[in-house]
This record gives structure tokens, C-alpha cells and sequence, in this order.
């Protein structure tokens, strides 16, 4: 995010307002955000809306930029929380969730970041609705075994960490 750049400020909004271009609630897929630097509110950092996401798709509209918003007002679901991370850290988040980012206010400081996304096995990849040109700039690509008894369920995979 550039400093002092409304363009890559983000209003509040649902990764899934972009998803090819249309509200698709039986989407499953987790945004994960890796910051490069530390963020908070002065650079830019993420707002969520926790709990958000199990409101489902939301309805969105045009806002400036290019960008979409909620047609009502996030309060409805919530209420925001700053979520300031330092580099190392990693935030993941359903694509439903309601988040935001604020504008950039330091000087001379690029708000760096990774943004990935994961979706189920067996998921159409053409969630994003772009068509080929998407991937060709952005490759999806499928991570699993080769090994079909070392594949295991969320709800598998869950339980291990629930023990620890």
C-alpha cells in the first residue's frame, strides 16, 4: 500500500464482492494475509469485522476506485476491531469476512504484503470469474498428495490441532 494513495486504500468489502464480479455464496475460500512489515493503523493496517462471515455473501455496491462496498452498514454484523500484526505473522480469514484497510499515513513506507488463497479440492478454480487471462497472470494451482492415504479431511486435520 503507497503512502498517501487512496487507490490502495480498501473500504470495507468481502473478497468474494470480486469474485466474478456477482454475490456467490457457496464459495469456500480462505484469504490469507502474510504482512512484509509490521502494520497497524498508521500504515494501512487490516479492520475485520469478526464473526463476519458467517452473515454469509453480503449484497455489495459501487464505491470509488473501482472498489465495492456493503449495502448496509457493517454494524449490522459486528463491530470492527484493528488488527495490527508484526512481520511474521499471518491472519487468515473466510473470503466472507467483512475487513478493510486503512490509508496509509507514513511517509516513505510501502505497506508490503502476501495475499494467498485457498479453496477446496474439487472447488472450480474459476472462482474469480476473470477467465483465462486471470490465471494467466495469477496461477492457480492444486497442493495435495500424490499419496491418497496421507490426504485427510478439514475435519481430520482440525482434530490433530484440537489435541495439541
Amino acid at each position: 500500500m503507497v503512502p498517501q494513495d487512496a487507490h490502495t486504500t480498501f473500504t470495507w468489502h468481502q473478497y468474494s464482492f470480486y469474485y466474478g464480479g456477482q454475490v456467490r455464496p457457496q464459495l469456500q475460500v480462505l484469504a490469507v494475509w502474510i504482512p512484509l512489515v509490521d502494520v497497524d493503523e498508521r500504515n494501512g493496517g487490516l479492520r475485520l469485522v469478526p464473526g463476519s462471515h458467517r452473515f454469509g455473501a453480503i449484497p455489495k455496491r459501487p464505491a470509488p476506485h473501482g472498489q465495492f462496498e456493503p449495502e448496509r452498514e457493517i454494524s449490522c454484523c459486528g463491530a470492527p476491531l484493528d488488527v495490527p500484526l508484526q512481520v511474521g505473522d499471518v491472519l487468515v480469514f473466510h473470503s466472507q469476512a467483512l475487513h478493510a484497510s486503512g490509508h496509509n499515513q507514513v511517509e516513505n513506507q510501502v505497506r508490503w504484503s502476501i495475499d494467498l488463497r485457498y479453496a477446496p479440492t474439487g472447488q472450480s478454480r474459476a472462482w474469480h470469474g476473470l477467465g483465462e487471462e486471470f490465471n494467466l497472470q495469477y496461477p492457480c494451482f492444486t497442493a495435495h498428495s500424490k499419496d491418497p492415504t496421507q490426504v485427510e479431511s478439514w475435519e481430520q486435520w482440525c482434530r490433530r490441532w484440537e489435541k495439541k
